[in-house]
């Protein structure tokens, strides 16, 4: 951007080239914003006041240049003028930042009633999942409370039937180290099948001979059972 005063056949020439840029005047001091006037390739001006906040340029747009006043034009004369009353807000601490204080900036925007909706359906869709998952967890943890309340029935309906005690079952003291002998041995169970013939069955463990013979023959489990 070139640094010097402007005048009219500056102005002029720059229109004339078809050149796009930055024309910057020295007439402010530096420091305390200046105007600039930005030349399109289609030939035209227009007038700025540049000043920086915070580190950063900003523009104040001022309006077309004109060289003879005319109504929505500004001539150069008149376009220093409006600078001066910029550069004199932006010389007052409380307005450095001409933009805002003249309002030229647009506020945010704040969330709008769609934007809160999707947010809310969001929130309501994600507990929507998590008690999806608590129900699935307590649906599985119901299902194995019952599948184990069926286990121990039978245990406890096996214990009785043999007349099982904890320490047949590995919970009383231990032994010498070794094969484990049969919780069953030495015990007389009760007879469940017979023959008739004085072949008796407690229906633990392996199927006599006797048993199999008479399957074969065409008897039946209930036939031989005790009752």
């Amino acid at each position: 951007m070139r640094a010097q005063r402007l005048d009219e056949q500056q102005l002029a020439e720059a229109m004339k080239d078809g050149l796009k840029r930055w024309l910057s005047d020295n007439e402010v001091v530096r420091g305390i914003g200046r105007l600039v006037a930005r030349v399109t390739s289609t030939g035209s001006l227009r007038f700025y006041f540049r000043y920086c906040v915070e580190g950063k340029q900003r523009y104040v747009p001022i309006g077309p240049y004109c060289h003879q006043e005319r109504d929505g034009f500004f001539t150069l004369a008149q376009a220093r003028a409006r600078a001066r009353e910029l550069s004199a807000i932006h010389r007052d601490p409380a307005r450095r930042d001409v933009r805002r204080t003249l309002g030229l900036d647009r506020p945010r925007r704040p969330a709008t009633a769609s934007a809160a909706n999707h947010a809310n359906r969001k929130d309501i869709a994600g507990e929507a999942v998590w008690l999806q998952c608590v129900s699935e967890r307590e649906r599985a943890a119901m299902r194995l409370a019952k599948e184990i309340e069926a286990v121990v029935a039978r245990i406890q309906e096996a214990i009785k039937h043999y007349g099982l005690t904890a320490q047949d079952l590995g919970f009383g003291k231990k032994g010498r180290p070794g094969r484990k002998a049969s919780p069953l041995k030495g015990r007389k169970l009760a007879v469940k099948y017979a023959d008739g013939r004085g072949n008796e069955w407690s229906g633990v463990g392996r199927r006599p001979k006797w048993f199999v013979d008479a399957l074969k023959s065409g008897k039946a489990e209930a036939d031989m059972r005790v009752k």
